[in-house]
């Protein structure tokens, strides 16, 4: 594993100079065979603080690792203040802990008085109780693998926690690695939505900042830092006041030096009655237990205030500590793990073949909008449909990105590509949509799923029907079958099919449901349920000479009640299955 130390030490840096607010009290510790006191409390009230913050932080590492003696040094410290309760340590490491006092020694003290600790392992060495710290004191755990090539997780992880607890908060527009050769440029922009704009600053952390041209443009405005000999680790541009909304274009390069490093952009809200637009990483479980028929769920919840964002589109990236690096695509569309459509929940399963290692993993989620709405709600006028109650709003581009805690794979092994053990997602958004009165057939639709849940394509669709309710829902692949001739379209596109139901009776009511098969003939779980009924009793009609009607007819004006019956059906299945979805939090996890 490479050496870390002078990569930490400059995204550390850019926390220092960059992202605590002005009025705290900060403190630096490192430790090896003992705790090292390099920097006393320090309130922030100038630059001049910062830098000598920044200039206390270790440059080499030697000797043992106890990672007790550095949280005993830092509990020392802190009790010099006069109210410790909900003070913060951060504990960034790459060793395992070897030498006493020891964690188990030290913690109870530190619960006791309500210290927080966020911690950040950094490569496949670092201890793995690092995640159980930060869980007893209400922390948060991160992970950075040193192997991963052009990863941002270091400066992301560093800065996450941050942001979150600052009172001031700090919105997360973007982070990008930037590698560019002497006179080259590299190019990159953001965006600044109409939900911030204040203090944006754009910052690049780098080793060697002399002759670096950061140039930022917008409009006819440009704003340009150009890096010196004595800037530290980090040179950044702040947008004077309130940035303005729109499109912003980032130009960096250097006359002197090749570039490797982490360009971060961030910005505030305009106002603390501002209604927000935010991600939020929710993890369901820390740990990942490995098999050919995985299936572990990623949810990010995308929210303007309290609206659900619709229309976005939503990355994780997800690196490993053996420095393998994939990206998957969460979705709102009621397909594979995501089980409502356009409630603002974006999500996707991690599938066997994603994984290609034990431990612990860094989830990046990127979320960008540029045809987004917003779910509002609005009042129903007597007689209006429930689907009424809300309708979408567009809104204009907006960019985030937010760190998910550490996950941690265990008991991974090589499996045979050849063996396909995952389904095709349920459907859950079958739908009557048309009866033809006149050769009495049937449309129903319903989005295409994939042949590995929500990914790939399906090979065909399997549709069953019933006048038996119960018969359908616990039995289908006895119940009778209607011949589907259909190519399964992408997943998310909808699908349209046409048929007539053999030897129909009257008064009579029938069950239909869907199921995706792929190629190796693995069949998805039944789609909810939608029924026809098929009436010829005069109550249900306005003019009682009805009995020479015929059944096409009729069915034609049944389809109000079908309708009532279909919408029940769907809620039902729907509530039972929005439980399962984690409800937002405040903070991204």
């Amino acid at each position: 594993m490479k050496n870390f130390i002078d990569d930490a030490k400059d995204a550390l840096t850019t926390v220092i100079k960059t992202i605590l607010p002005n009025e705290s009290y900060v403190g630096i510790v490192s430790f090896s065979d003992n705790g090292h006191l390099r920097k006393r409390m320090t309130k922030i009230t100038s630059e001049s603080d910062r830098n000598s913050l920044a200039d206390s932080l270790p440059v080499i590492a030697v000797g043992g690792t106890s990672i007790g003696a550095g949280l005993e040094t830092c509990y020392q410290e802190l009790l010099t203040l006069n109210n410790v309760t909900g003070s913060v340590i951060y504990l960034a490491t790459d060793g395992k802990e070897n030498k006493s006092p020891y964690t188990e020694e030290v913690l109870p003290k530190l619960t006791k008085k309500g210290i927080v600790i966020h911690t950040l392992a950094i490569g496949s060495s670092a201890d793995k109780k690092l995640n159980n710290i930060s869980k007893i004191t209400g922390g948060s755990s991160y992970f950075y693998s040193s192997e991963t090539v052009d990863s941002t997780s270091l400066v992301d992880a560093l800065i996450e926690p941050f942001t979150e607890s600052s009172k001031d908060r700090i919105i997360r527009i973007k982070t990008v690695h930037a590698v560019i050769s002497t006179h080259q440029v590299f190019e990159t922009n953001f965006v600044i939505d109409d939900t911030i704009g204040r203090d944006t600053i754009v910052q690049l952390t780098t080793h060697v900042l002399r002759d670096v041209n950061l140039t930022i443009k917008h409009s006819e405005m440009t704003f340009t830092k150009i890096g010196t000999a004595g800037d530290n680790s980090v040179i950044y541009v702040k947008i004077p006041g309130i940035a303005q909304i729109g499109n912003y274009d980032v130009f960096l390069s250097s006359t002197t030096n090749d570039i490797s490093g982490t360009l971060s952009i961030f910005s505030k809200p305009v106002s603390s009655k501002q209604a927000v637009l935010q991600v939020n990483v929710l993890n369901t479980e820390p740990e990942i237990q490995y098999s050919a028929g995985l299936l572990f769920p990623l949810y990010a919840a995308v929210y303007k205030g309290l609206l659900p964002v619709t229309n976005a589109t939503v990355m994780a990236v997800i690196e490993n500590e053996i420095g393998d690096r994939f990206n998957t695509i969460l979705k709102d569309n009621a397909i594979g793990a995501d089980v409502s459509l356009n409630d603002g929940i974006y999500s996707c399963y991690i599938l066997p073949n994603e994984l290609s290692a034990n431990g612990r993993l860094s989830i990046k989620v990127i979320a960008e909008g540029y045809s987004a709405k917003v779910v509002v709600e609005v009042t129903r006028s007597p007689g209006t449909k429930f689907t009424d109650d809300f309708e979408e709003q567009s809104i204009g581009p907006f960019m985030r990105v937010a760190l998910a805690r550490e996950i941690t794979v265990k008991n991974y092994t090589l499996l045979d590509k050849n063996i396909d053990l995952i389904p095709p997602s349920p459907i859950l958004t079958l739908q009557l949509s048309n009866i033809s009165n006149e050769d009495n057939t049937y449309t129903i639709t319903w989005y295409a799923v994939g042949d590995d849940l929500d990914k790939g394509n399906a090979t065909s669709y399997d549709i069953r029907y019933s006048d038996k309710f119960q018969k359908l829902k616990t039995d289908p692949g006895h119940q009778q079958t209607i011949t589907v001739g259909i190519i399964p379209k992408e997943p998310g596109e909808t699908e349209s099919f046409v048929f007539q139901i053999p030897n129909i009776q009257t008064n009579s009511t029938y069950y239909i449901a869907v199921r995706a098969v792929d190629d190796q003939n693995n069949t998805g779980d039944l789609s909810n349920i939608i029924s026809v009924s098929i009436l010829n009793d005069r109550y249900w009609f306005d003019d009682e000479n009805t009995d020479g009607l015929s059944i096409a007819f009729l069915v034609g004006i049944s389809i109000g009640a079908v309708i009532i019956v279909v919408i029940l059906l769907v809620c039902v299945i729907t509530l039972i299955k929005k439980k399962r979805v984690p409800r937002m939090s405040n903070y991204a996890i």
